[in-house]
């Protein structure tokens, strides 16, 4: 295991005060159990998941999972800084080069423009494959001015694609608490163990090739995850004539790209929900339709449920057909990603369709929030059919106060159509997380504003599990009711008339933010 002193060796950074540090390299590999005090949740297909929070959970957990690696270790990191934090991460990577793993990091070279080209000498010198995303001076070989506006935002790391790491927060002091030398900022990853780490490898994987020769233009997915988790499908069934062979060849046809799951067990009376039906058809790959095979079924009680694969529309999105006792959809983790020409409206569809299909409660969380018109709309028809819709947004402790004043220009629209806003006053609030009815949970690196809609490059995680919503919703509570304000129509309109044009100067700019 890793030693403090042999991580501090950048000249001119100041040493950290010595509990997190001997925390972070020092943590054993039940961290995530300690620092969240609960256990990894169990979800269908053999995966699990657990949410962590801030930088204090989230490095002691990253640098474990480097420190144990045996293969493989995949970094796709939007800002990969070169200050305390940074090198501890870089010299875990390094010291696994060292062992024998495989270690490839992606970095955007304008959200590391910071970070000292030393730092990644040092892991390639250690023979780390380092590739710099879209490069910003012109001398490099893989400049290109055209492509300088498109960066890669997503923030994710992959272990011998057995682990995977994904969520909002980069790699910097930043997220390290107060009192070792931190800001603390607030952010959330995921934690997920189990055979959908075989899609984030994919993901990683279809992006490398085109980085590597200069090119952004994404090829297919060479992955062979379909076919492992059809393998894993009919090596774990019990019983026979549940699917047939001609669905199971569909099964094969399907796009590499599209990360539905396959079926996993029948679960009775078990009701669809549609929010979460929303965000797979938001994919736009197919729909599922589950019905009844009347030569199998002997009675009500126990009648076999089948899938059938369809294309979809482009404006289809119900499950149609499905009877009251369900067959479960697979995994219970989605993956969702812009990185292909086809789906780069594949995220902001997820959330537009999920906030429409929304009947209780929407939760949003985000560090920029700057909605185009499409999600403005759904968010207030959702208030006005009686959906409780809040927001948490950062307040005056923000890293962009320009997107701030941009956000401010919507607020009072927001307000009026009965969406509460709130503002997280204690640090920089840097997490991008919604959650819809109590039921459906996404995680990513996507801001709800015109940059990660039209330019970056984006992940997001989305969680169909109750108890995970559940435990995410828990937090956001405490959140809210200790460290958030919640912005008052009246009050806001008593804002000056100077900051009301500021606001509008910004946002007459948003689509650049």
């Amino acid at each position: 295991m890793m030693q403090a002193s042999s991580m501090l060796r950048v000249a001119g950074i100041k040493r950290m005060r010595p509990l997190l540090i001997s925390s972070l390299c020092s943590v054993s590999g039940d961290c995530v159990n300690a620092l969240n005090n609960i256990v990894p949740l169990q979800l269908p297909c053999g995966n699990s998941i657990v949410a962590l929070h801030d930088g204090e959970q989230v490095f002691p957990v990253m640098l474990d999972l480097i420190s144990n690696a045996r293969q493989e270790v995949l970094m796709e990191m939007y800002w990969f800084n070169s200050d305390v934090a940074g090198w501890l991460v870089a010299d875990a990577l390094i010291e696994a080069s060292n062992r024998g793993v495989v270690v490839r990091v992606i970095y955007d070279a304008f959200g590391s423009v910071d970070a000292d080209e030393s730092m990644f000498e040092s892991m390639k010198e250690a023979g780390v494959e380092v590739i710099e995303y879209n490069p910003l001076s012109p001398w490099r070989r893989k400049f290109l001015f055209a492509r300088l506006i498109r960066r890669d935002h997503r923030k994710l790391i992959i272990i011998d694609k057995k682990v995977a790491v994904t969520g909002g927060m980069n790699i910097g002091s930043e997220w390290l608490p107060k009192e070792d030398g931190g800001q603390e900022w607030r952010d959330v990853m995921v934690r997920i163990q189990g055979p959908a780490v075989r899609a984030y490898s994919g993901i990683f994987h279809r992006i490398i090739d085109p980085v590597r020769a200069g090119d952004d233009d994404r090829g297919p997915l060479v992955s062979g995850f379909l076919s492992w988790m059809t393998e894993w499908w009919q090596g774990n069934q019990s019983g026979k004539g549940m699917i047939s062979s001609k669905i199971l060849e569909r099964m094969k046809r399907i796009p590499p790209d599209t990360l539905l799951l396959f079926p996993y067990k029948i679960v009775h009376e078990q009701h669809s929900n549609s929010a979460s039906d929303a965000w797979w058809a938001a994919q736009g790959r197919l729909k599922v339709r589950l019905m009844k095979n009347p030569s199998e079924s002997r009675n009500s009680d126990d009648t076999i449920v089948h899938l059938q694969h369809v294309p979809l529309g482009k404006r289809q999105l119900e499950i149609s057909e499905i009877q009251s006792k369900l067959q479960s959809i697979g995994s219970s983790i989605q993956v969702i990603t812009n990185d292909a020409w086809a789906d780069r409206n594949s995220i902001r569809r997820g959330y537009i369709r999920a906030i429409n299909a929304a009947s209780d409660t929407i939760t949003i969380v985000s560090s920029y929030f700057v909605p185009c018109r499409s999600i403005r709309t759904a968010l207030s028809r959702a208030a006005a059919r009686g959906v409780l819709v809040r927001v948490v947004v950062p307040s005056q402790n923000t890293d962009m106060q320009s997107v701030r004043y941009a956000s401010h220009a919507m607020y009072d629209y927001l307000l009026k159509k009965g969406i509460r806003l709130f503002e997280w006053k204690p640090s920089v609030l840097h997490a991008k997380l919604c959650m819809i009815d109590g039921k459906v949970s996404a995680i990513g690196s996507y801001n709800i504003d015109y940059r990660s809609w039209h330019y970056n490059l984006e992940i997001v995680t989305v969680v169909h599990s109750e108890d995970f919503t559940r435990q995410l919703e828990k937090r956001i509570e405490h959140d809210i009711s200790f460290g958030c304000e919640e912005i008052k129509l009246p009050l806001w309109n008593n804002r000056s008339f100077l900051k009301r044009i500021v606001e509008q100067f910004f946002f007459f700019f948003r689509r650049q933010m």
